[in-house]
């Protein structure tokens, strides 16, 4: 399992170990907080981006990775950075640290200017291309993945190029995002809203090139069958009991039926929401030995309290 707190040579969108005062938490908090649980859609979602990742340097592909906010886009994304900065070929030589995957976020108001921005912002302190006077932006950035060897680049929050969103006219980035694909031999990864299918629909000349693999992250559900269902949601739930118990703190069992719907009740099966909740009740009797229900009943009205308030905004 990788843990998701690992150093990265490269920003990955504000990089954790950068952003988070580690040693304030106690160590049960810490490894809670970051361990990844793999469960089958996740694993799935894991396996598309392994695959495009493998097709670089091939041909310009690419795959979309789309889900509601909260179901572990993020974290998918970091888990597979790390773990491919993790392999041997990717370790730090005297002379240069490779950087096969950088990963930036679209801006609220994307030009071709902003991407090459963050491109070179995301790189500068391994390499910073030499400019003479008339030199453009697009050309420093084509320096910069040639010297470096980039090999992917994960675009998040791609729906912010979509009409709606935002507030300039966005099909120059999209060319530019296929004519670095084709140039590079890159291998993309578009991550974002489900919503944000609806632009690559509007530009079947990218789409086709998107189309290697199509990742998709929900929430869990109480369904039997489908993505994220029943047998999944018990089975991450599992995990996580297993891992308090690991890190020292035994908690009741939390994978009976009763429990299993409470939780869905108070979490609406968001991942997020469901991290949230088991990391306050670690950090909150991290220094016992037990945890029983009515000690997690403390921690679990609260995060209750807060989803019924989410479902009455909702219906407003």
């Amino acid at each position: 399992m990788v843990n998701v707190s690992t150093v990265l040579p490269i920003d990955l969108n504000s990089d954790i170990s950068g952003r988070i005062a580690l040693e304030k938490l106690p160590n049960n908090v810490k490894e809670l907080r970051f361990r990844t649980y793999l469960h089958s859609a996740f694993f799935n979602a894991l396996e598309g981006l392994r695959d495009t990742f493998a097709m670089s340097g091939f041909e310009s592909t690419g795959c979309t990775l789309f889900g509601e906010p909260g179901v572990g886009k993020s974290r998918l994304i970091r888990y597979f950075v790390t773990e491919v900065y993790a392999k041997p070929e990717y370790q730090s030589k005297n002379d240069l640290t490779p950087i096969p995957i950088i990963s930036i976020r679209v801006p609220g108001k994307p030009t071709i200017n902003s991407i090459c921005e963050q491109i070179l912002k995301c790189t500068q302190k391994h390499y910073t291309p030499p400019s003479r006077a008339g030199d453009s932006i697009r050309l420093r950035v084509t320096r910069v993945l040639q010297y470096l060897n980039v090999e992917m680049i994960i675009f998040d929050e791609f729906q912010h190029l979509l009409r709606k969103h935002a507030t300039i006219r966005t099909a120059d980035v999209v060319a530019f995002i296929k004519v670095l694909m084709d140039e590079h031999g890159l291998s993309v990864v578009f991550a974002g809203l489900p919503e944000a299918q609806s632009l690559l629909e509007e530009h079947p000349e990218l789409s086709q090139r998107m189309s290697f693999a199509k990742v998709d992250l929900y929430p869990f559900s109480l369904e039997e069958d489908g993505p994220c269902n029943l047998r999944d949601f018990v089975a991450y739930i599992k995990s996580i009991e297993a891992n308090f118990n690991d890190l020292g703190v035994k908690i009741f069992p939390l994978a009976s039926i009763d429990m299993i719907t409470r939780l869905y009740l108070a979490t609406l099966g968001n991942p997020r929401r469901i991290g949230q909740l088991f990391n306050r009740v670690m950090l909150k009797y991290h220094d016992k030995y037990a945890i029983n229900t009515q000690e997690f009943q403390q921690v679990f009205s609260q995060i209750k309290r807060m989803a019924i308030n989410y479902l009455l905004s909702l219906l407003r």
